[in-house]
């Protein structure tokens, strides 16, 4: 009978065990509510940005000019501003070196070209004394061979000359082309190495607008099909105006600055918009379309940015990919990676897990 009671006991503990089992797991499942979160419907806007930035006028064609040689300057006869031609002389070095490397050169060229003078009556006095076979082979040879000698000897010392002359002349800078001296970089009596400018002079009559953009406004003046009308005013005189087009923009960031150099040309620009000139440059860039999202709305998917998106029939949420245009604190723009009518999570969206069930809080938006 004990037995018998033992069993009955045993059999309704399991049973009582199996019951309680079932019963938390049931609970369990019914405590497993959709997590609430805040969403918004995706709207695709046109992308239209506005962008205002400060420059200056420059020449489109500068260029920097330097001596081919070290020396000390003693003249540079052109300032600031000055209107120079091309050939004009800009600058001169100390040329007495030059000069006298001149005249060495030309006395070896005298002496050079008496040599050969007198090796060539040699040969031609041996070459006679051995036609009448009063002479040896080995002399005749010997006096051909001097004879050669000479002439080498004697274009050896023409070209050292051509030389001399050259680096003669390279004491006198000249102007490559019409235009404007924009800066001076070396005065009368500096030493100055091969090579360092000591002139820059903007060439031409074409002008840039030159504008240095930050790394955050810097989308949109990347190479588009079409480049970006840009309306252009003086600073100091807002009601002078042009309108150019972006015609370069630089690859890499300035290092310091970490700006983007962008030279819009200009196509009829205002007498008043002289070189040096402050400006403001306005672009108004038109592209494709792109989504505006919460900032919190972004998350971290190994490294690479996703959005949750809502099923709209089972409310199961589930990571997207998505292209980021730019951010900041409040706001993320998305380029592409959504259509429009899908849902996205812009709150809560580090509590959630794919394939969780979800309830929105505020209806999205229309």
């Amino acid at each position: 009978m004990a037995r018998l009671n033992r069993g009955r006991v045993l059999m309704w503990a399991a049973a009582l065990a199996a019951c309680a089992a079932a019963g938390c797991k049931s609970q369990g499942t019914a405590a497993e509510k959709p997590r609430p979160v805040m969403a918004v419907t995706v709207k695709q806007v046109p992308l239209s940005q506005t962008r205002t930035l400060a420059g200056e006028i420059r020449a489109r064609v500068e260029t920097d000019v330097g001596f081919q040689l070290a020396g000390k300057i003693i003249a540079r006869p052109v300032s600031v501003g000055d209107t120079v031609k091309k050939g004009q002389v800009v600058a001169r070095l100390d040329d007495q070196d030059q000069r006298n490397a001149v005249i060495s050169a030309e006395a070896d060229v005298s002496t050079a070209t008496a040599q050969l003078a007198e090796a060539r009556t040699t040969e031609e006095r041996q070459r006679i004394l051995i036609e009448k076979k009063v002479n040896t082979q080995a002399r005749y040879d010997e006096s051909l061979t001097k004879l050669k000698t000479a002439e080498a000897r004697l274009e050896s010392a023409k070209a050292q000359l051509q030389t001399a002359k050259d680096r003669l002349s390279y004491t006198i800078l000249v102007s490559d082309a019409d235009g404007v001296v924009t800066a001076t970089s070396a005065e009368p009596g500096e030493v100055v190495a091969a090579g360092q400018k000591v002139v820059r002079i903007a060439q031409g009559s074409d002008i840039d607008a030159v504008l240095d953009v930050p790394e955050a406004a810097f989308v949109g003046f990347e190479r588009p099909a079409k480049p970006p009308e840009v309306e252009v005013w003086l600073s100091a005189a807002p009601t002078v105006r042009t309108v150019g087009r972006v015609r370069e923009v630089s690859p890499s960031a300035d290092a310091q600055t970490r700006t983007y150099r962008v030279k819009v040309g200009l196509e009829s620009p205002p007498s008043q918009m002289r070189l040096g000139a402050t400006i403001v440059g306005r672009l108004v860039q038109q592209g494709g379309s792109v989504v505006e999202l919460a900032a919190s709305a972004l998350f971290d998917d190994k490294g690479k940015p996703a959005v949750w998106v809502v099923d709209p029939k089972s409310r199961a949420v589930s990571l997207k990919p998505v292209t980021v245009d730019r951010f900041d604190s409040e706001k993320v723009v998305v380029s592409s990676g959504l259509a429009d009518g899908e849902t996205v999570v812009v709150a809560g969206v580090h509590s959630l897990r794919p394939g969780q069930i979800v309830r929105l809080l505020e209806r999205p938006s229309p």
